[in-house]
Order: C-alpha cells, then structure tokens, then sequence
C-alpha cells in the first residue's frame, strides 16, 4: 500500500525490494511502531511511528547499507528524482535541514482510497495517540506535502493538529503539524 499511496516516497522510488526491507527494519526496531488498520485478510490504513524520527533513516541505511546502495546506483540513471536526492546529500545543498522536534513523529500514515472517508484514518490515529499516552507522551507531530491540494491538510486539521511551519527538506516542500495530548488523548480515550 505504501507504494500506491506514497508514489514519490524515496523508499517507493527505490523499488518493491526496499520498501518491504524498510517496513521489515521498521517492524523489528524497538523505536518504531507500526499501526495497522486491517479488516478480514484486506489493509485499510496504517501508519509508522518513530518514537525518535531523527535517526530513523541513518539506522535504516547502518542496517541495510549493500540494498540501500544497490537499489540506488540500480536507479540513478533512470529516476530523476532519485538522481536529485543522491546530488543533494552529496553536496552542501541536501544538508539544509529543518529542526527536527525531539518527540514522537508520524512518518508515513495511509488509508486505501476505497476506504477514505469512513473513519480509517482518525483510528490509526486514535491508535497512534493511545500508545504514546500508554508510554508517557503528550505530544507528537507530523509533516506532510506543502502542495495545497494535498487533502491530508484538511485532515489533520479536523482532528486537532495545529499546522506550524513550512520546510525545505531535500527535494520537496513540507508543512508540519503539531498535536499536543490532554487528558482524554493522553489516556487512550476516544477522539
């Protein structure tokens, strides 16, 4: 789903054998929860959650280094964007960073499209702010694609996330959205 969804992720560009390798590192780290929202044998929605988002890639890539690298140079002279990112982390113009807050962050969240809009999205959610009120957090963020059309803008507006700033990160522009959990959220009770 990961790759239908997040057509222009980096993991999605770099192919099929990466994005399983990554939700596998993902599904073993003792950093990352992996929240998914499944009915019968289908998955609706599901969502990654980094309890330390700014290393999540430098272990992802320490752990996998020969398929990170493989699947890479193997796309390099065909993907543009690919291309771009690799010149950017090469040269001084991939290292302008945003700050990066130093709690919890949702890092990839998806519902399958035939099941938008009927509630998916704000249970992986409900999911996510449950486990982190269980281990003592009270508060999380996320960033998502600028683009104003990006519906998931609107979303995360409705269920209480204060937008914050825009960034530059590498290839592409993101806003970042701020919740803070109070009482009920915190606890695990129903959004």
């Amino acid at each position: 789903m990961h790759r239908l969804l997040l057509p222009g992720s980096l993991v999605t560009r770099l192919g099929q054998g990466l994005t399983e390798t990554y939700y596998r590192f993902v599904s073993a780290s003792d950093r990352e929860l992996l929240f998914v929202h499944q009915s019968a044998d289908r998955v609706l929605g599901a969502c990654v959650l980094s309890l330390e988002p700014a290393t999540l890639m430098q272990r992802f890539v320490a752990a996998h280094p020969v398929c990170l690298g493989w699947q890479t140079l193997l796309r390099l002279p065909l993907d543009g964007q690919v291309r771009d990112f690799v010149w950017k982390k090469l040269t001084a113009a991939g290292r302008d960073k945003a700050p990066v807050p130093q709690m919890p962050e949702i890092v990839q969240i998806f519902v399958n499209p035939e099941s938008q809009g009927q509630g998916i999205g704000r249970a992986v959610v409900h999911g996510v702010e449950t486990e982190l009120g269980r281990r003592g957090w009270g508060e999380y963020y996320l960033k998502t694609d600028a683009d104003t059309a990006n519906a998931a803008h609107a979303f995360y507006l409705r269920l209480g996330f204060d937008a914050g700033h825009l960034a530059h990160l590498n290839t592409q522009d993101y806003v970042y959205y701020h919740r803070r959990l109070s009482g009920e959220n915190a606890t695990g009770a129903a959004l």
